[in-house]
């Protein structure tokens, strides 16, 4: 399965009733930049289906190291919002995605 890395918001406030976490259906962390509250997250592709147009941008995490994310267009933002209201009902209401994943 291939994975898609995006730059993401980190929210919660790091106790244990209040983990640190990403507000994404399914992630795996790559990196995460506790002072800018930013991650490096891999998704699987298929989590937003086939829908997508993004430019890749290489970042370098907290260790120095060199990742390629994608930062989705608008276009791409609005249909991962409509897939995530059927998909993932749960987030979508808590949240709008272009509020989480870094994009254009």
């Amino acid at each position: 399965m291939a994975m898609l890395k995006l730059q993401a918001v980190l929210v919660g406030s790091g106790s244990e009733e209040d983990p640190f976490t990403v507000p994404l259906p399914t992630w795996v962390m790559v990196d995460v930049d506790y002072e800018r509250m930013e991650a490096i997250v891999a998704i699987p592709e298929d989590v937003y289906g086939e829908a997508g147009r993004w430019e890749v941008r290489k970042v370098t995490d907290s260790r120095g190291k060199e990742h390629e994310i994608i930062i989705p267009s608008r276009d791409t933002m609005d249909a991962w919002q409509a897939i995530e209201e059927e998909k993932y009902p749960h987030y979508a209401a808590r949240r709008r995605i272009r509020d989480v994943v870094r994009g254009k």
